[in-house]
């Protein structure tokens, strides 16, 4: 069987990855029917938290790359909508590299209009402290959902 890897396929398996990370964690998680949800997953802690899964490979200068955005058509041309705009208290970012996961709150992404957060896995070649987001304080960080 040929191997698929478009955006679907890729999205896909980034949900299933941290769904069966949720669960293994001990999380009560619903899916959202259909694709229509600016959501991929639903996260019963006592309070319903609405989750966006982003599955992520890309590297640049020690740091992932995640999309913080979704492509939208808008008069027939693609455009990015920031994930700001949506309903979403979290974004999972499944690394597909590392196999490791990042659980971004809110205050990371919601003012982003770029479309992408770099988060740092290596310490940067200037030292630039400044609008570091250190990938430490986010990696497989599960007390941040709880």
């Amino acid at each position: 069987m040929e191997k698929l890897i478009n955006t679907k396929h890729k999205g896909d398996q980034g949900v299933a990855q941290v769904l069966s990370n949720l669960l293994s964690e001990g999380f009560q998680v619903s899916i959202p029917w259909g694709d229509l949800s600016p959501y991929d997953l639903i996260l019963d802690t006592g309070k319903l938290l609405r989750i966006q899964v982003k599955y992520t490979s890309r590297r640049k200068n020690g740091a992932l790359i995640i999309k913080v955005g979704s492509i939208t058509s808008k008069n027939g041309k693609p455009t990015l909508r920031p994930h700001g705009l949506d309903p979403i208290d979290f974004i999972i970012a499944y690394d597909s590299i590392g196999r490791d996961f990042y659980i971004l709150p809110q205050e990371i992404w919601k003012n982003i209009k770029c479309g992408q957060i770099y988060l740092r896995i290596e310490p940067s070649k200037n030292k630039q402290q400044k609008n570091i987001h250190d990938a430490t304080h986010y990696k497989n960080a599960w007390h941040l959902v709880r």
